[in-house]
């Protein structure tokens, strides 16, 4: 076990595929790895969820990397925080990156056009 983790979080995270398929073909231990691990980003994401303001009526939740990748974990997602109105959940179809890379590039935009 600790040569396994000695590897680091995105060895372990490699793993992560395969959980989701034992889950898929009934492995039980795998699917409790997958409830677990569900109910724990559904947990962090509602801790948010509560600090931000009343007024908002919808809140986009995005999902990147492993997370947007895998459908089991994100239709898993998606029932835990249904009830919960106003959590959009996205799927990012390109590397986070992208997203900076955008907002950088609006920002030039903007103080360029003012100069």
């Amino acid at each position: 076990v600790s040569r396994t983790y000695a590897g680091g979080k995105t060895f372990v995270a490699a793993f992560a595929p395969l959980v989701s398929e034992a889950s898929r073909r009934g492995d039980r231990i795998a699917d409790e790895i997958l409830t677990r691990y569900t109910e724990y980003i559904a947990h962090l994401i509602l801790t948010v969820e509560r600090n931000l303001p009343d007024e908002m009526d919808e809140i986009p939740v995005v999902l990147c990397g492993g997370l947007s990748r895998d459908a089991e974990i994100v239709s898993r997602l998606e029932r835990l925080l249904s009830v919960h109105g106003r959590l959009k959940i996205e799927c990012l179809s390109r590397e986070p990156v992208w997203g900076a890379a955008m907002a950088a590039k609006k920002l030039a935009e903007t103080e360029g056009s003012s100069c």
